[in-house]
């Protein structure tokens, strides 16, 4: 039996659609880092929120001059929102893509101008990469825009739940929660920090032994 054409396209788009979501947001490098900056300076704005009083709507009177209306706690208000989400991705120009470590040039990741550890990059090829992360970030925010800001409104995201919601649970940029990123990163430092340790101990030379009674040439 052959199958109308308009029919076999729907079968492969429906084959195909789980694939689709995975590969959202590969055409960024370091996706993971990637969206761990974006979580990083909305957490920080998390960090610096201070207590506002509720949005006061009652700005109509009634009858009798009173007036009525709602009043809108902060905390769930789209005004918050706003203000936490606007120009968020301004802040990827901070950032640059360097080498994990010194000595792992294959592995990348996005980090803090002041806190990258190697990078090679020419001005030009950094101005590049800020502004494919500030577009990245842009799109990161979009794509998620309904859920991030009913998490927001409802407590769900936070400063401390914040990255592991955004890149690990809804965006799917990440395989490992923060701190299993976090303790993975602090034992390869450890253990490279022993390597050259152990590297420098054998390339030292050794202290020539001066025999009792003799005086050392």
């Amino acid at each position: 039996m052959i199958l109308p054409r308009s029919l076999v396209v729907s079968l492969a788009a429906l084959v195909l659609l789980p694939c689709v979501e995975v590969v959202q947001g590969a055409w960024i490098e370091a996706r993971c880092s990637a969206c761990r900056a974006v979580a990083y300076e909305l957490n920080g704005r998390l960090e610096a929120e201070k207590p506002r009083n509720a949005i006061d709507m009652r700005h109509r009177l009634d009858k009798d001059g009173t007036r009525y209306g709602k009043l809108i706690d902060w905390q769930g208000s789209e005004l918050r929102v706003i203000e936490l989400l606007d120009s968020l991705c301004d802040r990827m120009k901070k950032y640059e893509l360097a080498a994990e470590h010194p000595e792992a040039h294959d592995t990348q990741r996005w980090a803090l101008s002041g806190l990258a550890s190697s990078s090679k990059s020419s001005a030009q090829e950094t101005k590049q990469q800020r502004k494919q992360l500030e577009n990245y970030c842009h799109d990161l925010l979009e794509r998620h825009e309904e859920a991030l800001s009913q998490a927001l409104r409802n407590g769900e995201v936070t400063a401390e739940t914040g990255s592991d919601w955004l890149c690990l649970t809804t965006a799917r940029q990440c395989d490992k929660t923060l701190e299993a990123e976090e303790a993975e990163r602090a034992a390869l430092d450890v253990a490279q920090g022993a390597e050259a340790e152990a590297a420098g101990a054998v390339a030292a030379p050794a202290a020539p032994v001066q025999l009792e009674g003799t005086e050392e040439l």
